[in-house]
């Protein structure tokens, strides 16, 4: 079973009398990669909600951000008269020192300084972060069931590649005799072009013939390619390992490494062919395992 890299998933909760909103994006990456933006309030669970998102989501670039939920109404700002107090006094002094001339209302100024407002400076209980944990991993489970429709929908579009590349690799099998045939045969008719006064060593030719059909030989290609198709086969119905798309692409590389080797060596025109429909085929799947877990 394939899963996505691609996902998405929602929760609300509410603590502190203020409801909450989550959103998990994923999208495909080589590694973990994770960004998380929550409030204030909630910066204390950041390092734990990594860790989750990083065991259960395994690979992919993921955005988390948690959101105050507008429809059940923001926290009301809290005006912490300490902070304003240390600013004001600090601007009176430095006017008084430096003969500046006072603002005449500094308040529109010093409310946007930082601290001088609070929003939720509740200390979290056992119960709101089982609340908050509780929340976000629906939000997860939301995730990873999106990964697994979006998953089975390429598997089932790769399989069905994988089973056109078996079926145009059979035909490469079928032609092989008869590609053999036309490559002794235009060996022979070299030789015939050649003028009457050389003499040729019929014995000599024919090793020369064999040793050349040898070097174009494409029976271990074949077999490995062969074999490498079984493997992909094989993992990619695997539903144990559940992150597999790394191997997966390290198999479809091993594949075009033969099929590579195969058009080299073919010297024949239907079978370069097919060879091409192969490997467009195979760069279709590796484009696809790179969104895949």
């Amino acid at each position: 079973m394939l899963y996505s890299m691609t996902g998405y998933g929602s929760d609300k909760f509410t603590i502190f009398n203020t409801g909450y909103e989550i959103i998990i994006t994923s999208l495909n990456s080589k590694n973990i990669d994770i960004n998380i933006r929550t409030p204030q309030s909630l910066k204390s669970l950041e390092i734990d909600i990594r860790n989750l998102l990083a065991n259960k989501l395994i690979r992919g670039k993921v955005d988390l951000y948690i959101n105050y939920d507008m429809q059940k109404g923001s926290p009301t700002p809290t005006l912490n008269e300490d902070v304003l107090y240390g600013y004001l006094n600090q601007i009176n002094n430095f006017s008084f020192k430096y003969q500046i001339n006072e603002m005449e209302n500094p308040l529109a100024t010093l409310i946007k300084l930082p601290g001088v407002f609070e929003i939720d400076k509740n200390k979290l209980t056992d119960a709101e972060v089982e609340i908050i944990n509780k929340s976000i991993e629906n939000a997860i489970n939301q995730v990873i069931e999106y990964r697994k429709q979006e998953g089975e929908k390429t598997q089932k579009d790769i399989s069905d590649k994988i089973n056109i590349i078996k079926i145009n690799t059979e035909k490469i099998i079928a032609l092989k005799e008869e590609r053999d045939k036309k490559i002794r045969e235009d060996l022979i008719n070299l030789t015939k072009q050649l003028p009457d006064n050389i003499e040729i060593d019929h014995n000599r030719l024919e090793q020369e013939i064999l040793y050349y059909l040898d070097r174009l030989d494409i029976n271990e290609e074949l077999q490995r390619l062969t074999a490498h198709l079984s493997y992909f086969e094989k993992e990619l119905q695997d539903n144990i390992n559940l992150s597999k798309g790394k191997k997966l692409a390290f198999i479809s590389q091993e594949i075009l490494r033969e099929v590579n080797t195969l058009g080299n060596k073919s010297n024949y025109l239907a079978i370069q062919q097919i060879i091409v429909n192969i490997k467009d085929d195979i760069e279709k799947i590796k484009e696809q395992l790179s969104n895949v877990l």
